[in-house]
């Protein structure tokens, strides 16, 4: 995705099942289980924001995760995301 793309999810159902949040697909009505990185991500994407400040949103919750190990949980969440159709950009 390209620097300074803002980005938010799309609207749809969602549900907090213990430490789970489970969003339903659009494509297929299934629900997506996000473990915990991926619905800090989709937390964040509650409203209009950039890659570059779900990096630093990343970096104050993992501190002691490596930068790459976090950029490659973030490409892959929001791949996720872009597959099932659940992100909005501008």
């Amino acid at each position: 995705m390209p620097s300074g793309e803002r980005l938010r999810h799309r609207r749809t159902p969602e549900r907090i099942l213990g430490d789970e949040l489970i969003v339903a697909g659009l494509r297929d009505g299934l629900p997506i289980e996000l473990e915990h990185t991926a619905a800090l991500i989709w937390r964040q994407l509650d409203e209009w924001t950039t890659v570059e400040e779900i990096d630093h949103r990343l970096a104050e919750q993992f501190p002691d995760i490596s930068q790459e190990e976090r950029v490659a949980a973030r490409v892959d969440v929001l791949a996720l995301f872009v597959d099932e159709d659940l992100v909005e950009r501008r």
